[in-house]
Parts: structure tokens; sequence; C-alpha cells
């Protein structure tokens, strides 16, 4: 058994303490490190999945330098054998049980490629859980590098530096739950979490009923920034009776109409509710968000789910993004490619800080720095500027369509 305690390796790495359930599984992990040592800290592991896996294309030397580098560091290389060890473990990859985290120390290579290495320690699992799908060759390895862009991910927000960031979102590609096909992301295996229900008649018609939600008194989400005051405030509730469904509807930009209405069970079908199976569509930072590039993706989308995953019946797609304000489309003109992608989508409001942009339009990941000194190379970048500037703000919606 290693002579560190649990707690003495925790402060010997900088964090104040590991996740509990890591006692359960610590004596175990240091007695095979004391014997074997870190397989992950040794380089030719990486030229072994390199090969076996056709990945890390694109970072491999940068993986086996921070490989080397953190086995330098035995205090490192115990805490990567214990992540590595928990990523076993299906409740860890799903977010259910905690991820480790080391402190931020900027400029650290080994401490800001750790989660790389931790990342790659997961190829064996993921090609497993593919493989039974029998994806395309393409596909499949599309999918097993898709954890690799959290080094790209990372050197886009900090001058280019080499260092990895989101292991906790791609344990999704890990687990087989998300795929890109052309332009776009597809998340699988998630529930509609819109704040309404979506209701269809025989006709065609579809309306929504806020399902709640407490509602500011413009109709906009309450608690949203600029939308705090609570006077004239309610919580919009869907009422169901043996014979219809009552609720307040939204109108075409996602808010709620202060005003009752009443569906008739006879004529309206309810096709979406909460907690339902969707499609939740992701935009990655790069590349054209055209009409063109958009419409392969979904048609991918939409043969690659029916042919491989016929077993997952969603019941529409969804997007959960600022790209979802319909205040874009005001901003930017009908004509452009963003307001071409969010009129795909009906909205649903929802509570939203109005932050997200900084995130990932400037890039910046917290709010520590002044609107005046925001860029504005780009036309989006210009008109968001101004947006904020003239205290205004572009919120999180949701925004959903059927097929």
């Amino acid at each position: 058994m290693s002579h560190l305690t649990i707690d003495e390796l925790a402060q010997k790495i900088g964090i104040t303490a590991f996740p509990e359930e890591y006692r359960d599984f610590y004596d175990e992990v240091m007695q095979d490190f004391d014997a074997h040592g870190c397989a992950y800290t040794n380089p030719e592991y990486y030229d072994y999945l390199h090969d076996r896996y056709s990945v890390l294309d694109s970072y491999l030397d940068l993986y086996k330098k921070a490989a080397d580098e953190i086995g330098r560091d035995e205090h490192l290389s115990r805490a990567l054998a214990l992540l590595c060890y928990s990523l076993k473990d299906a409740d860890v990859r799903g977010g259910k049980k905690e991820l480790l985290k080391l402190p931020q120390r900027d400029g650290d290579f080994a401490y800001e490629m750790f989660e790389a290495l931790a990342s790659a320690s997961e190829l064996e699992i993921s090609y497993d859980i593919l493989k039974k799908r029998n994806l395309p060759a393409d596909i499949l390895k599309k999918t097993l590098a898709l954890p690799e862009n959290g080094i790209p991910s990372f050197m886009m927000r900090h001058e280019n530096r080499p260092g990895y960031a989101l292991l906790h979102w791609f344990q999704l590609a890990i687990a087989g739950k998300l795929f890109e096909l052309g332009r776009l992301q597809y998340e699988i295996f998630c529930g509609f979490e819109g704040a309404a229900c979506v209701f269809r008649n025989k006709g065609g018609e579809e309306i929504a009923l806020a399902s709640n939600l407490p509602v500011h008194r413009s109709g906009f989400a309450l608690g949203s920034k600029y939308y705090e005051d609570e006077e004239g405030s309610w919580v919009a509730t869907i009422t169901e009776t043996d014979s219809s469904y009552e609720g307040y509807p939204l109108n075409e930009r996602g808010f709620v109409i202060n005003n009752i209405v009443s569906l008739s069970k006879n004529e309206w079908d309810k096709v979406l509710s909460p907690g339902d199976s969707v499609i939740s569509v992701h935009i990655p930072a790069t590349g054209s968000l055209s009409a063109e590039k958009i419409d392969e993706s979904l048609q991918a989308a939409t043969h690659f789910f029916r042919t491989y995953y016929p077993d997952y019946e969603y019941k529409a797609f969804v997007c959960y993004s600022w790209l979802m304000d319909p205040q874009l489309v005001d901003l930017l003109g009908p004509d452009s490619n963003i307001s071409k992608f969010n009129m795909r989508f009906q909205k649903v409001t929802g509570k939203s800080n109005g932050n997200n942009v900084f995130n990932f339009v400037f890039l910046k990941p917290d709010m520590n720095f002044s609107l005046e000194e925001l860029p504005e190379n780009t036309r989006l970048e210009k008109a968001l500027k101004k947006h904020y500037l003239d205290g205004k703000a572009i919120y999180g919606m949701t925004g959903y369509f059927f097929e």
C-alpha cells in the first residue's frame, strides 16, 4: 500500500479532497500502482492507441509528451491512475458521480494536459460500446476521435497553449451518445427539457403550452437577466381534464401569452412533453451554418438514427442554445446563415443569465472583462457588442422541430 493516505495525496496535487467514492478503491489502485506503475504515463501506450484505433492523429506528440511529463511526477501519476480507474464506472461517465478536477495552473503543461490522458484511457471502452452498433467505419473512427477535440477547445481559449477542456462533455461521445454527422453534432438518450408541452390537431396545426414555468409579466421566463422583477408575474401551468388541456400558449418568439386557451382532446393530441426522448442538436464552433450544410447534416442524422439506433424512439429534434434567441434574426437579418438556422426551430423561453455569447462567441470563460473591450472583428461580434452596450442581452432558449 502507498505510504500516502488519500488525503495526503489530495494535498500533494493541490486539491481539497478527492471525490468521496475514491476512498472505496484508493487502496486497490495504489497497490497496483506500487506494483506496476501507471500504464497511462507510458508514451508508447498512445502509439498503441493510434495504431489500434486510428485516432490521436493530430495531437499524438502532445499526448506522448504529457505522458512523459506526468510520469515524472509521482503524485500526479497516482492521481491519473485514480481518475482513469474511476472512468471505468458508467455512472462516472454518465455524470451521476463526481469527476476528479485538478486546480487550474496556467501554463503548467502536466496539469493542463492531465484530462487528455484520462480521456484517452477510455478509448477501449468507447470502442466496445460503439462496435456493438455496427457503425460504418468512418463514423466509428470519427466518434472515437471526438474527445480529442478537448485539445483545440482548450487552445482556442488559451492563446494556442496546449491543454485539455471539457472532459465531462466528451463522456457523451465515449458512451455512444454523441455523434458528429456533417456540420452538426447530435446527442441521443436524452429527454426534452423545454418548459412546454406541444399539441397537434387533426389538420397538422401545432400549439405549445407553457409547463410549470414562472413567467415575467412580459411573457419571458422570470429570473432571466432584465426579467427579475416579480411584479405581475405568474406560474404558467397546464390543467388536464377528462376532455381538454388548458394552459398558456407560446407565441412565435417563444414568449408566454397571458391568456388561457382550451384544447379539446377530441381534436388535439399531445406530441411532446418534458422528459420525452429527443435528439439534441449541438453546434461545433467551426464551420459554415449554410442552409445546404445544415440540410445535409439533418438528412444524414435521420438516416443514421433510423438505421443504427432503431430502438431509440425520439419525438423531436431540439436545441438549447443562445442561437435560438429570435433577437438574432432582428440583429442579423433573415438572410444570414445564423438567422436561417434559428428559424428552423419553434422557440420556448427559459430562465437564462444572458451570458452564453461571451463564452461561445467572444471566448470569454468568465465575466472578468468590460463590454467596451469586446472585439468587433465580425458582423456578429459587432452586432452583439452593440446589443449589450444598449442594455440588452441574448438569451439561451429552447428550440424544437419535428421531422
